[in-house]
This record gives structure tokens, C-alpha cells and sequence, in this order.
């Protein structure tokens, strides 16, 4: 099996573009520090193996998480987007777990 891996995106607003963001990365969630179903989100694919990147909304401007809540037409978080389509939170990610549609994502493969 191999490594897992995660990158976390933090505190550089400068050219932020959240379709960027989405369209550069296989499985991207957008997190809120503290946020309970977001730490659930991230250990349920750390626990898949699966890699992913995480960008933490808290330390940004409200524009952000505003822009997030316009793209996706929700509020709440985390947003996960997996092949640049915004899939859900928490409970639409297992889904997508239980059904194995994110296996081609696992650091093994």
C-alpha cells in the first residue's frame, strides 16, 4: 500500500481563484478549522488512503467563503469537490466512499 497524502493550503490569499483550486485538484475540500464534520470529512478519506488537498477557509477573507457559498449554491461546510464537481459535505462524501467511486484516488493506485 502506498503513502498517503494531503497538502493544506493556509493563508496565501494573493491569487486565490477557487476554480483554480477545483480544477487543479482530483479531491479538494474546503475546511473550516473547528469545524467537526470537516475533520470528519478529511479523516474518512485519510482513513481511505485517498489523496487529497485541503484548504483551509478560516484564516481567509469572507469573500472567500461567500464565493464558495455562490459557486455551490450551499452553506455549511466542508465542500468537497472530487474531478472539479462539487459532490457535497460529509454525508454525500460517504456515500461516494461506500459506493467505492473514490478507489482510483487511493496513493496505491
Amino acid at each position: 500500500m502506498g503513502a498517503y497524502c494531503c497538502s493544506a493550503v493556509e493563508n496565501t490569499e494573493g491569487d486565490f481563484s477557487i476554480a483554480k483550486e477545483i480544477s487543479n485538484n482530483s479531491v479538494l475540500i474546503f475546511s473550516k478549522t473547528g469545524c467537526s464534520t470537516s475533520l470528519d470529512a478529511k479523516m474518512k478519506l485519510y482513513s481511505e488512503g485517498v489523496n487529497f488537498k485541503v484548504i483551509e477557509v478560516s484564516k481567509r477573507t469572507n469573500k472567500i467563503k461567500e464565493d464558495l457559498k455562490n459557486y455551490t449554491h450551499k452553506e455549511g461546510f466542508p465542500y468537497v469537490f472530487v474531478e472539479g464537481l462539487y459532490i457535497g459535505g460529509v454525508n454525500e462524501l460517504q456515500e461516494r466512499i461506500s459506493q467505492g467511486t473514490l478507489k482510483k484516488y487511493k496513493s496505491d493506485n
